[in-house]
């Protein structure tokens, strides 16, 4: 990617500023909920990599990777796999303890969990609770006035087992292994113990020996920053790592927090380093001298129920997987699988997820990606920046959807109107909204509907209205609610 992208990706991002005083890229994505966010892409093997942020931070920050971090864990336990320490569809109690094994059942499911495979744990099928509505929240380990900590901090142990220290709820069986899927972060836990048991190590020198090292990813690891380690806004920290923000202005009183559930949510990394993890896994699904073996990877990337994989999500043509860790970081990485795309990005707020969707989905546009299929976590629709350079179609085209409007099952109601080029919305009395080119990835329908364009308001309403025809030419409508994560039909009134 050359310059010329990251110049009309900022200049999308400013001129949908909600603030005439916001005169950068920087300052909008601040008003839209984060101080910074990193990313990388990689298109038909080009790469690149940019930073937009109000402090110090750049392409070689490090941001904590949240459940992002069960992907690359997936990868490592697979190279265990090829490497014979472990076996897919073996049961866990080939490498638990009686103890650790009855420590996740109660008298009444005492004898179940011989029954969980690490299959199972990768693709949160084992049954096992999910640790709390919270997930793992982490743990404060900074140092109040009196030099002391502010939390204890648990071993892994002590947080499976939920007793104190630990601020999450036991690790038992809740269901029967392999019945469904049900998102378990307390799953990986224990397959951390797995992988510690089999190797004799910790979990961060078994990753830097396997997983680290071989790929080149110097910029990834679990060690717990300092405070002279963190940035601040106008100084890099000694290790570079960003510190976490409620939305783009107001740092947590914490800067970050600990995970000791280091598979689960543990990982600190960069976009750049998540992505040459999953080009190697895209050169191992299409050739046959990649970093896994080819049907191992084509196993890690198997669906097992309901678009769940090992440690990956997955549709027809893609794998991915988001994270969310307290008090404020928010991340996505997304490949396909034939090698031709990926992309990640990382934010440092806890309003940061919408606000990379949208750049995601611009650069997407950019790079004249097709849409893709979401994952099953990203089901809500993220309304995407406007692009007011790019042209309308013509006022001609447009016509055929001139009229009112309504939502179906409601009364309330829109007009829609095209003339001398400038599509518009109004609702009742209120001033009419100017509607520009969506700027993110085109969509193919198999239905045999067609999309005429996707248009958006700019710097303020979160709606996109998508013109659209059937099979027999006639004029539809569909609109994007970003505030509600709703797509509703559109019924024509008049």
């Amino acid at each position: 990617m050359n310059t010329s992208t990251i110049n009309r990706l900022e200049e999308i991002i400013l001129r949908n500023n909600r603030n005439p005083s916001h005169k950068a890229a920087t300052a909008v994505l601040q008003d839209l909920g984060t101080p910074c966010i990193s990313f990388a892409s990689l298109d038909q093997q080009n790469s690149t990599s940019h930073c937009i942020t109000s402090g110090s931070d750049d392409t070689s920050t490090l941001f904590q990777a949240c459940s992002i971090s069960k992907s690359v864990c997936s990868v490592l336990t697979f190279k265990l796999i090829e490497s014979g320490l472990l076996t897919l569809h073996t049961s866990i109690s080939d490498y638990l303890n009686d103890t650790e094994l009855e420590e996740l059942e109660t008298q009444e499911t005492k004898g179940m969990a011989k029954f969980i495979t690490i299959s199972m744990l990768l693709s949160h099928t084992s049954g096992l609770e999910t640790s709390g509505t919270q997930g793992f929240p982490g743990y404060d380990v900074s140092r109040n006035a009196n030099g002391h900590f502010r939390a204890a901090l648990p071993d892994l142990q002590e947080a499976l087992e939920g007793h104190w220290p630990s601020n999450t709820l036991p690790i038992r069986l809740k269901d029967w292994p392999g019945h469904t899927f049900k998102y378990s972060g307390g799953g990986y836990g224990v397959l951390q113990l797995i992988i510690e048991a089999v190797t004799k190590k910790s979990l961060a020198e078994v990753m830097q020996g396997y997983i680290f090292t071989p790929l080149g990813m110097h910029r990834s690891t679990f060690d717990v920053p300092d405070d002279e380690d963190l940035n601040t806004e106008k100084q890099q920290g000694k290790g570079n790592y960003a510190r976490a923000y409620y939305n783009g202005y107001t740092a947590c009183e914490v800067p970050h927090r600990v995970n000791p559930e280091q598979s689960a949510a543990g990982l600190w990394t960069t976009p750049t380093d998540l992505l040459t993890l999953v080009s190697a896994i895209q050169k191992s699904l299409n050739s046959e001298n990649g970093f896994l073996p080819r049907h191992l990877a084509k196993q890690m990337l198997e669906e097992v129920t309901a678009g769940m994989a090992h440690g990956w999500f997955v549709t027809e043509a893609r794998f991915g997987h988001g994270g969310s860790n307290m008090p404020g970081w928010r991340c996505n990485v997304m490949a396909s699988l034939d090698g031709s795309q990926a992309f990640c990005f990382m934010t440092n707020s806890a309003e940061g997820f919408l606000v990379g969707c949208k750049v995601q989905a611009t650069m997407s546009y950019l790079l004249g990606w097709k849409k893709a299929k979401e994952f099953a976590y990203m089901s809500n629709c993220v309304v995407p920046f406007a692009d007011v350079s790019a042209a309308p179609p013509d006022t001609a085209v447009m016509q055929k959807w001139n009229g009112t409007w309504k939502e179906q099952g409601t009364q309330f109601q829109i007009q829609f109107l095209a003339k001398e080029g400038v599509p518009w919305l109004k609702v009742g009395q209120m001033p009419e909204q100017w509607l520009w080119i969506a700027a993110h990835g085109e969509m193919d329908l198999q239905n045999g509907n067609k999309i005429i364009a996707d248009l958006v308001c700019r710097g303020g309403m979160e709606v996109l209205v998508r013109l659209m025809e059937d099979k027999i030419g006639e004029a539809f409508m569909e609109m994007w609610n970003g505030n509600t994560g709703e797509t509703i039909t559109i019924e024509r009134v008049s």
